[in-house]
């Protein structure tokens, strides 16, 4: 048995695929299974991954086109190892990528999930930072970006084996924000390492995320935090705080609603922290950045 197994969602992936397998395979720790799920691909996907001569790569093919979810999901099933990484089909991992991970689970035995940095390159150079410890990391699923970065994360897999964990289709773009807060449901711990663990491509051939036609999902699984988080809250306060706390793209609020809105605020602040140990502080100063946000625009719909 394999100590890593890797999960690689492929779909239509062909141009950049070689290049994201082969740094899986140039990886300093060796013991690992690549498992390459073809999700319905009409170009030469799977015919690039049939030709690599390597035994750790395996290929398993969806019946069509399900979506990143339901292959990842197929690829927690099938995989073997102690471990699983997750990488995308356009990324480069680092070669220190599976060595650095294992090492840190290796101190650390309380760690059941372990992601890290990201650096982006392509159409976009930059650095996509994430918090170090356990309790900011879980403050961050309510904001939704700068937890687990996706395409970083490695975890045991007893976690989706006992705890009965699985990527959700329905949450689509937002399945992984989802499988993470599973996780923290299922008390599972968190961590980050503070260095690149995967150079993340941007390119124009990247499937678009629209916002505002996912933002119901977006809402479904934020709501979802703030009833941990905020147990004094009624389905009612929820409805009205959660689309002031969508930072990216923000809906647009009708103004009854809005200070109905900002009126919970105080009432969310006031819960403290929850059975997960997220930290309380950066979930206050995260609340109280969106109240100042609203509040400033409501002063400019007013002049």
């Amino acid at each position: 048995m394999p100590h890593i197994s890797v999960v690689m969602p492929i779909y239509n992936g062909a141009r950049y695929l070689r290049e994201a397998i082969d740094s899986i395979l140039t990886q300093h720790f060796k013991d690992f299974e690549l498992i390459a799920i073809d999700d319905g691909s009409t170009d030469r996907s799977a015919e690039i991954v049939s030709s690599i001569k390597d035994s750790r790569v395996r290929l398993v093919a969806m019946p069509g086109n399900s979506g990143t979810a339901a292959a990842t999901r197929r690829g927690h099933e099938v995989a073997q190892g102690t471990y699983i990484a997750h990488m995308d089909q356009d990324d480069i991992a680092p070669a220190y990528r599976l060595q650095a991970q294992i090492d840190f689970f290796r101190a650390n035995p309380g760690i059941k999930l372990l992601g890290g940095m990201v650096e982006c390159f392509g159409t976009t150079q930059a650095r996509i930072l994430a918090p170090e410890d356990d309790a900011t990391i879980k403050a961050q699923l309510l904001v939704g970006v700068q937890n687990i970065i996706n395409p970083t994360a490695m975890f045991r897999r007893e976690l989706v084996k006992e705890s009965g964990l699985r990527c959700d289709p329905s949450r689509w773009w937002a399945f992984d924000w989802n499988f993470f807060v599973d996780a923290m449901f299922a008390h599972a711990r968190f961590a980050n390492l503070p260095r690149p663990l995967v150079h993340y491509r941007l390119h124009a051939g990247q499937q678009s995320r629209d916002l505002m036609s996912i933002r119901t999902i977006l809402s479904a699984v934020r709501k979802r935090v703030m009833a941990k988080f905020f147990p004094a809250l009624s389905e009612a306060d929820m409805d009205l705080l959660e689309p002031l706390l969508q930072w990216s793209s923000p809906p647009g609020v009708a103004f009854e609603r809005l200070q109905a809105g900002l009126a919970v605020i105080p009432k969310a602040m006031a819960c403290g922290t929850s059975e997960f140990g997220e930290n309380t502080r950066r979930v206050r100063h995260y609340l109280a950045a969106c109240q100042q946000r609203w509040q400033a625009a409501m002063q400019r719909h007013a002049g």
